[in-house]
């Protein structure tokens, strides 16, 4: 029976994956929910059945990014002597990050802060106290669109949470959670409803857009240049994360930075820094000039919000006053090198010219004497093991451009739609035989076909068509020849399709998004889609091949608004070719679709 109702959760979570749903570039989100929470990174371990709710309010800035807002309670119960507990009255702030959103089922990742009141109840190690602190929050969701109703939304999500203190489970002791150090931490199972409201625009990056609508796309709204120079400034907080003392709060410093963009997506920073983290004992602290080097991917460099994760190494001077160890000495500067894990985001939410910016970054450092105390047969240590110590900052800051390259041009498109599996078009009796092949794959054995050289596809064009198709001018054709000679073709080159599949690859959608413009402003217009393809393969498989891609034209632009009503196909094989069989090129140039106007 388990493994029944195993099979059945597995088979529904891929069907849900498999359909698609509305996006839009904003919305809100209200939710409600409970979570089981359980202490995981500490000295006495926690017990079963601890209880804990939340509401949230979450703007969604983007199709991919959302803003959240989440005041919670939770109850904590300890193994410890006393079987102290805790109770967290607190306020969560949240970036999500939603990998496909155009799907039914939709993942996230989640990373944020959270601040509350902690009432420590019958602890083992001090005073029975409420006081106040914050916490780090990483998450993984899943939120199942529409199954409770429309707009109406399931939302399930494990979250694990790093304290600044250590007395969540009432028990002071050298164990600690993910982060490393003394610190306490625990986890969050989560289940809730979420309501959506207040949409903004439909995406048109995604199935079922509004083609009327007049909202600019991503690439105007917030422009990237590749190619350039930044450079930056803010404030930061360190704090002590993985070392033998803990620390106090009220740390400080601040940066600036220079970078060279290579692309909208990869850059290489150099940032220096100065850093002062109070220590454990009254008048302990460590002060810090730090120069590290970071190369960053930034996720979605389109959007009004941009996640970005980093990775680097550090050179620093650092100065431990009142260290606890006799051999560190007073306020003596010393060199050393680290390494740097960093997790971010931009808000390019006012100007293009500059931004807002958002950082988390996880230093671990080569030595053990960073608070003050060396201890190296302590297991205390930084995220990657050991006894060395480590530290985090969190900054916030201006990012300005020093020097503009060129303005990228990779607008994310909607990624089309699979009419059928490839091997289902694929005949019994043509199996194991070429049939439409890939002309960059073709090979000597089949033919002595050379690759494709795509730079040439524009001399086909203008060598087998006397009037070259300008796709700026696509309108006046229509208007031109509509009604007057059903013979004239609009001849789609660039419409592309992967190999021997009805599949439409990336590139033919700003082509085919414009036709759906032009088809929804002359709604009289009547069209006959023709597919056709090479002349390698039997006609037995190119024949229903083209008629495949005829549909898979079609069915995308319905999707655009088009009636389908006033659209009819037919697939033509390879028996009205436009340039050269014997060649990549010419095969390439004829495998297209042709929009012919019938009336």
């Amino acid at each position: 029976m388990k493994r029944l109702l195993f099979l059945l959760s597995v088979s529904f979570l891929m069907l849900s994956f498999e359909t698609f749903s509305q996006v839009y570039t904003d919305q809100w989100r209200f939710g409600l929910g409970a979570t089981y929470p359980r202490l995981i990174g500490t000295d006495a371990g926690g017990k079963e059945f601890n209880i804990s709710g939340y509401a949230s309010l979450q703007l969604d800035m983007s199709e991919h990014v959302g803003l959240r807002v989440k005041p919670f309670y939770t109850h904590l119960e300890s193994q410890s002597a006393k079987k102290s507990t805790s109770d967290l009255f607190g306020l969560g702030f949240a970036l999500n990050y939603y990998f496909i959103p155009e799907y039914s089922v939709v993942p996230y990742l989640s990373f944020g802060l959270a601040g509350f009141a902690q009432k420590m109840n019958d602890p083992v190690d001090g005073k029975a106290e409420t006081v106040l602190d914050y916490s780090t929050d990483l998450g993984f969701g899943l939120v199942f669109k529409n199954l409770i109703a429309d707009n109406w939304d399931l939302n399930a999500e494990i979250s694990y949470h790093s304290m600044t203190n250590d007395r969540l489970d009432g028990t002071n002791g050298l164990i600690g959670g993910m982060l490393g150090g003394r610190r306490d931490s625990y986890m969050n199972f989560g289940l809730g409803v979420l309501y959506n409201f207040g949409f903004g625009p439909k995406s048109k990056f995604f199935p079922g857009a509004d083609l009327k609508d007049k909202t600019p796309a991503l690439i105007d709204r917030y422009p990237v240049y590749a190619n350039s120079w930044e450079y930056g400034f803010g404030f930061l907080y360190p704090r002590f994360a993985g070392t033998d003392e803990l620390g106090q709060e009220f740390g400080y410093g601040g940066y600036a930075y220079i970078s060279k963009k290579f692309n909208e997506y990869t850059s290489i920073r150099l940032k220096p820094s100065y850093a002062h983290m109070p220590g454990s004992q009254k008048g302990q602290s460590t002060d810090m000039i730090n120069g590290q080097i970071d190369v960053l991917y930034k996720f979605l460099p389109y959007e009004p919000v941009t996640p970005y994760i980093g990775l680097g190494g550090s050179l620093y001077g650092y100065a431990v006053n009142k260290p606890t160890t006799l051999s560190i000495k007073d306020g003596e500067w010393q060199l050393d090198y680290g390494f740097n894990l960093i997790l971010g985001a931009d808000w390019k939410l006012f100007d293009e010219s500059w931004s807002l910016t958002t950082e988390v970054a996880y230093n671990t450092v080569s030595h053990d004497r960073l608070d003050g105390l060396i201890d190296m047969s302590s297991p205390v240590g930084g995220f990657l093991g050991g006894p060395y110590d480590s530290y985090m900052t969190f900054s916030a800051g201006f990012n300005l451009y020093l020097d503009r390259g060129d303005k990228a041009t990779g607008i994310p498109v909607y990624d089309g739609l699979k009419i059928a599996k490839d091997q289902d078009l694929v005949s019994k009796d043509d199996k194991g035989k070429d049939k439409d092949k890939d002309p960059a794959k073709d090979d000597k054995p089949s033919g002595n076909y050379e690759p494709v050289d795509y730079a040439k596809i524009e001399e086909i064009v203008k060598k087998y068509q006397s009037d070259p198709i300008d796709y700026n001018k696509i309108e006046d054709m229509i208007q031109k020849y509509s009604g007057k000679d059903q013979t004239q073709s609009w001849v789609l080159y660039g419409v592309n399709f992967d190999f021997n599949s009805a599949k439409l690859r990336p590139e033919s959608y700003p082509i085919l998004n414009h036709a759906a413009q032009i088809l929804v402003s002359n709604p009289g217009m009547m069209i006959e889609i023709g597919g056709h393809t090479d002349a390698v393969g039997s006609e037995s498989n190119n024949q229903p091949l083209s008629e495949r891609r005829a549909e898979a034209v079609k069915t995308y632009l319905i999707e655009r608004g088009v009636d389908g009503a006033r659209l009819t196909t037919r697939g033509y094989g390879s028996s009205v070719p436009v340039a050269d069989n014997g060649t990549a090129e010419g095969r390439a140039m004829n495998r297209r679709v042709e929009f012919k106007v019938l009336n």
